[in-house]
């Protein structure tokens, strides 16, 4: 072997005896695969319909007022605000894991007055005497990053911030499906409220045919009085509806930030509450994989995984290029001249020979972190499944019971108008007509209420589906093979295998 090879090799080897043994220390956990899941026979991996659902799903109910409140509510909601600001932070952090990245410049200026000791190692005349000392110097470093450690730690950044991004995006999701749920409140509180009055119409109906057959002498006073009793118990209900029309009107202003007054403003709703709304018969699972708090705890994973890549090249040697260049001088007068020049250049290696259990205790953490965000990523898919099976189950339910009381109140509808008929002709007793009315006016009431909830269902199946969400960006292959890599590692096997020699 030449020389230089063997003074090469004996350096490398040098350097590489010169790591710090990282104690087989590795991640215990595997994200789960979405596919290995089993849906049931509601969540399968067929597609519905082409386009859905729509990202911006809630424009399909019909209603301009609505859509208006929900960009109202994504611009002024103060906790979407903080999710927001939460993003700028992760981004922050990302900017600085950059800036470690490569050249490192400073500038640093100096004046001051100093007074030399005679009895220390300076001679006379700096010895014994009082001088201004004067500098100014800009330093490089260059990081040459051997083992990508840097650069880890700035993929991990990105990843944090990335999943940061898509948890604010889960809470502007959750926020849409609230404000949808509250205007379907709202519309539920005006359909009643419009169904009460009905109700008081056509009771002050009844009233006036009392009065008529009794002034013909075909119905005595005590029934009368009972047909007039029921009316101010109806209006008492028709004054409880209107406080929950306001309190819904309150309900959507908080939601979009605003005061109690912005809520007074809001016209009745035009959205209709029994519109027809496409049902698939199965959601299929890669729309769960495509969910915004799903995809965040991916990110997680990711940059977990990237972390643990940045504390292993820690363990290893690693060379940074050091220089200054700039001016020193004892005296303003000569600080400007040539001869002040003063320069210096090298390179500073680190060796973490004595580091070994700080840089243990690192790993151990980083890799913690690893298992922790792949055990939250697992719970999020379990999660999410849960929530799309029971959203999915609801939505259907709700359109079978809107269907039957479709069908009750037309029962009823029937029987009441016979009832009144014959009350009109003298052939029918009150108590008929109004237990006939009393059950007309119940199953419009639960029609009304099913038909809502249908809707209602609607917005939380858009939530757990992720609201059409389609992620633009996937993890880089770099940082995916880095997880596979984590992932795919087996665990140590005991304490004494953790904390022993490295392989």
């Amino acid at each position: 072997m030449k020389p230089k090879a063997l003074i090469a090799a004996l350096c490398a080897s040098s350097l590489f005896a010169a790591c710090a043994d990282t104690g087989g220390i590795a991640p215990h956990r595997k994200p789960v695969e979405i596919s290995s899941l089993d849906g049931g026979r509601v969540l399968s991996a067929s597609l519905p319909a082409a386009g859905w659902p729509q990202e911006r799903w809630w424009t399909t109910f019909g209603d301009a007022q609505l859509d208006a409140l929900v960009a109202r509510a994504v611009a002024g909601n103060p906790s979407l605000k903080l999710a927001m600001d939460r993003v700028e932070q992760a981004r922050a952090a990302a900017e600085g894991a950059e800036s470690a990245i490569g050249w490192d410049q400073d500038i640093e200026a100096l004046s001051r007055r100093t007074h030399y000791s005679a009895n220390h190692i300076f001679p006379a005349p700096l010895g014994g005497g009082s001088f201004w000392e004067n500098q100014a110097n800009l330093k490089l470093r260059y990081a040459f990053d051997l083992w990508g450690g840097d650069r880890a730690a700035w993929d991990s950044a990105l990843g944090r911030e990335r999943a940061s991004e898509l948890e604010a995006r889960t809470a502007r999701l959750a926020l849409e499906s609230a404000v949808v749920r509250a205007y379907v409140n709202y519309a539920l509180a005006c359909e009643l409220h419009h169904e009460l009055q009905a109700e008081v119409e056509q009771r002050q109906q009844i009233i006036d045919i009392t009065l008529e057959l009794r002034a013909a002498g075909m119905v005595a006073e005590l029934q009368l009085s009972q047909v007039k009793a029921q009316l101010p118990l109806l209006k008492a209900r028709l004054d409880a509806s209107q406080s929950a029309i306001d309190r819904a009107r309150y309900a959507l202003a908080a939601l979009a930030g605003e005061g109690p007054g912005a809520g007074e403003s809001l016209k009745a709703p035009e959205l209709a509450l029994d519109r027809a709304i496409e049902l698939p018969q199965a959601a299929p699972a890669m729309l769960i994989g495509r969910r915004p708090d799903v995809v965040a705890h991916r990110w997680r994973v990711e940059a977990a995984s990237r972390g643990i890549d940045a504390v292993q090249a820690r363990f290893y040697p690693n060379v940074d290029l050091h220089a200054l260049i700039g001016l020193q001088s004892l005296s303003f007068n000569k600080f400007l001249l040539a001869d002040s020049a003063a320069w210096e250049v090298g390179p500073a290696v680190s060796l973490p020979i004595f580091r070994g259990d700080e840089l243990r205790a690192q790993l151990h953490g980083q890799t913690a972190a690893f298992d922790a965000a792949v055990d939250a990523y697992d719970a999020s898919v379990i999660a999410a499944l849960h929530e799309a099976a029971d959203a999915l189950s609801q939505r259907r339910s709700a359109e079978a019971q809107a269907q039957d009381t479709n069908e009750a109140v037309a029962a009823a509808q029937r029987a009441f108008d016979q009832a009144h008929a014959g009350f009109k002709a003298g052939l029918t007793g009150y108590l008929d007509v109004l237990q006939a009315q009393t059950a007309l006016f119940l199953a419009r009431e639960a029609l009304v209420r099913s038909s809502a909830q249908r809707l209602a269902s609607q917005a939380a199946l858009m939530q757990a589906l992720g609201g059409g969400f389609d992620p633009a960006e996937e993890p880089a292959g770099e940082v995916r093979s880095s997880v596979a890599k984590h992932a795919d590692a087996p665990p140590p096997a005991t304490e004494t295998t953790r904390n022993g020699s490295a392989s």
